[in-house]
C-alpha cells in the first residue's frame, strides 16, 4: 500500500476478515441479521480505505485460536492409544512392533490436526490401503525391472502425479494425504541396492495395522466429544 496510506491495511484485513465471516455465517444457516452485521463492518472498512478518517487508529488484531479443550481430547487418545500399541507388542513379541508403535505415533500426530480426527481417519485408511497396494506393485515389479534412477523416477512420477491431484479435491485431501505421505516411505527406493521383499510386506502390514488402531481409538475414545 506504500507510504502515507494510514490504516489502509489494517481496514483491507478487517474488511477481508469480514467478508469471510459473511461467507461462513451463510453457508452455516446463521440469520440474516448476523449475515447483514459481517457485510456492514465490511462495507465501513471499505470506506475507511477509500476517504481515510482523520485521527484514524484502528489496528486489526490477528490472533491464532487455541483449542485446548481439542488438543487433551487428542493427547488423552493418543495416551491410551500408544500404550495399547506398545501392550500388543509386548504380548505378540512381534517382530516389526517397533515399527508399528512408531507409525501410530505418528498418525496420532497427523489425524489430530484434521478438524474432525474420527471423520478423517476413514478416509485416511483409505488412502493408507491404496497407497500399500501401490507400493507393493512398485516394490514388486518396477524397482526390480529398472537400472537407472531417471527411469524410476520417471515411473514414480505416474503415482506421485495423480496423489498430488487428489489432494486438491476437498472430497479426496483425507486419502491423498496418507497416500502422498507415505508412498515414498513404503517404497524406500535405494541407490545402493533393491529392497528387500520381505521387509516390505513387515512394514507395509505395520503401517496398515497402525492405521486401523488409530482410526479404531478416534471412533471409541471420547468420540461424544
Amino acid at each position: 500500500m506504500g507510504g502515507g496510506q494510514g490504516h489502509a491495511a489494517d481496514h483491507a484485513r478487517a474488511a477481508l476478515a469480514n467478508l469471510l465471516a459473511a461467507m461462513a455465517h451463510a453457508r452455516g444457516g446463521a440469520a440474516q441479521t448476523i449475515c447483514t452485521r459481517d457485510l456492514t463492518a465490511a462495507r465501513q472498512h471499505i470506506s475507511a480505505i477509500l476517504a481515510p478518517p482523520r485521527r484514524d487508529r484502528f489496528r486489526f488484531a490477528s490472533r491464532s485460536p487455541r483449542h485446548a479443550v481439542e488438543a487433551l481430547h487428542n493427547g488423552i487418545r493418543a495416551t491410551f492409544g500408544i500404550l495399547a500399541a506398545w501392550l500388543v507388542w509386548i504380548v505378540t513379541a512381534w517382530p516389526a512392533g517397533p515399527t508399528f508403535v512408531s507409525f501410530v505415533a505418528l498418525v496420532y500426530g497427523l489425524l489430530a490436526t484434521r478438524e474432525v480426527p474420527a471423520l478423517a481417519s476413514a478416509g485416511f485408511y483409505h488412502g493408507a490401503a491404496l497407497c500399500a497396494g501401490v507400493a507393493g506393485v512398485c516394490v514388486f515389479l518396477i524397482i526390480p525391472s529398472v537400472t537407472a534412477p531417471e527411469c524410476l523416477a520417471l515411473l514414480l512420477l505416474v503415482p506421485m502425479v495423480i496423489g498430488g491431484l487428489a489432494a486438491r479435491s476437498p472430497r479426496l485431501v483425507n486419502q491423498a494425504f496418507a497416500f502422498n505421505m507415505f508412498l515414498p516411505v513404503l517404497i524406500g527406493p535405494s541407490n545402493t541396492g533393491r529392497l528387500d521383499e520381505a521387509a516390505f510386506l513387515n512394514t507395509a502390514l505395520a503401517f496398515l495395522a497402525a492405521v486401523l488402531f488409530v482410526r479404531f481409538t478416534f471412533v471409541t475414545i471420547l468420540l461424544s466429544c
